[in-house]
């Protein structure tokens, strides 16, 4: 449940996606029928195939907020659903349960969301951190009711507060922090807050909200947790063969959509780059340039000073030694020591936070990983969880997270 509780409010917010019954369940049909007839295993190692193939269909049709389906109430949060993998009966009362699940999570995304434009626009005219303390103390209730106070239920507080200050205006990491620690220690697993609790995180919380927030360089911070992070496979990851091109299904579903002609220039440049991957071409910054000359349209350079990106809430320095740190980087995607995934997953989030051009780094940065995955013969099972995400350079865990998924999305390519 990791993954859905780091998504950003505009991520999750249901005024940004469709939800029909009918369609989860005609997607749902499509689900191979043996994955549902799989049993649960009672003992590890547990299985997630069936997991897996309902992530990949379901968010590439509706959106990662379908991620939400697992965070119940026995995972901290406020699902009140059972999981289907770890429950016995036949395919149609599988299906039903994945159905039920989403519809609970979209309804209590739809209640948050009333609530956080009513809250707001009642404080209209009152600074921030006053309407920070308003979600504050309200949420309390709602969340300890959906939760009813079992293990860890206050991470769902966390999270559905964060989503509040971000929806009125808050950077989402700083909504985030502002969250998780003026709460911290004060809520407990299985018993209710008291009166003095909330007011004492209701307290912090207009604190924090109304003090300064400092300027933070990200890319510096993704440099030290780069060089803090130990970069291994993750264990226990089963290596399947993937046999379809689901990067190029991902331009077609999302890119394409925005612009025709955005689709036609990222696919020319994906297939040059597998182009040039299939030949052992080392990963270098002027190969970056050139694809993204295919991306953009016309010739880029690197960046000649601080860059910005998520709506201004993140900024990535600039220095001489910049471009010379990034392309050391782009050389260790070559480091066969390390395996293919980790250095794919690695070489993604150093173009995205070393945000090398003016435009277009998220793109670059699914060019990056892909080619190192081609270069090794392996590809993605399905990428709409690697490249939809908003990933923040901040997050302590991103790295490891992120590592995990490509490993466990990634096989070796064997064409249909």
């Amino acid at each position: 449940m990791y993954a859905f509780t780091r998504l950003l409010w505009e991520e999750v917010d249901p005024a940004f996606h469709v939800f029909s019954t009918d369609a989860i369940r005609a997607a749902l049909d499509t689900v191979k029928p043996s994955l549902w007839r799989t049993k649960p295993r009672r003992k590890p190692p547990f299985t997630f195939k069936l997991e897996d193939a309902l992530d990949a269909v379901l968010s590439e049709r509706f959106g990662m907020w379908v991620l939400g389906r697992r965070w119940t109430i026995a995972c901290a949060g406020i699902v009140a659903a059972i999981i289907p993998t770890r429950m016995d009966g036949d395919v149609e009362v599988r299906k039903q349960a994945v159905s039920d699940a989403l519809a609970d999570l979209h309804e209590r995304l739809t209640i948050l969301a009333g609530w956080f434009r009513e809250w707001a626009a009642e404080h209209e005219e009152h600074p921030v951190e006053e309407v920070a303390a308003v979600f504050a103390a309200r949420l309390v209730d709602p969340i300890v009711e959906w939760t009813m106070t079992e293990d860890a239920w206050y991470h769902a507080y966390h999270v559905t507060l964060a989503w509040g200050l971000e929806s009125i205006g808050v950077r989402p990491t700083r909504a985030r922090e502002i969250a998780e620690q003026a709460s911290d220690g004060r809520f407990r697993s299985w018993v209710g807050p008291t009166p003095e609790d909330i007011t004492a995180v209701v307290e912090q919380v207009r604190q924090r909200a109304q003090s300064p927030e400092p300027e933070v360089d990200s890319l510096a911070v993704w440099e030290a947790l780069r060089a803090d992070t130990e970069w291994v496979h993750p264990p226990d990851v089963e290596r399947r063969v993937v046999r379809r091109d689901s990067h190029l299904a991902f331009l077609e579903h999302y890119d394409r959509p925005r612009s025709a002609e955005r689709a036609d220039r990222m696919r020319e440049a994906l297939l040059v780059a597998r182009d040039e991957a299939q030949e052992g071409a080392p990963l270098t910054l002027a190969s970056l340039r050139g694809w993204q000359q295919h991306v953009l349209g016309e010739a880029v350079d690197f960046r000649q000073g601080v860059a910005f990106a998520h709506h201004g809430t993140e900024r990535y320095g600039f220095d001489a030694d910049t471009e010379r740190r990034f392309a050391g980087c782009l050389k260790e995607a070559s480091d066969a020591t390390v395996s293919t995934a980790v250095r794919a997953a690695r070489v993604y989030l150093d173009v995205c936070y070393f945000h090398p051009f003016p435009d277009g780094n998220a793109r670059a940065a699914r060019l990056a990983l892909d080619f190192v995955l081609t270069r090794d013969g392996h590809a993605i099972h399905d990428a709409a969880p690697l490249f939809l995400i908003t990933r923040r350079a901040g997050d302590r865990h991103n790295a490891a997270v992120y590592c995990a998924l490509v490993a466990r999305l990634t096989g070796r390519y064997r064409a249909r």
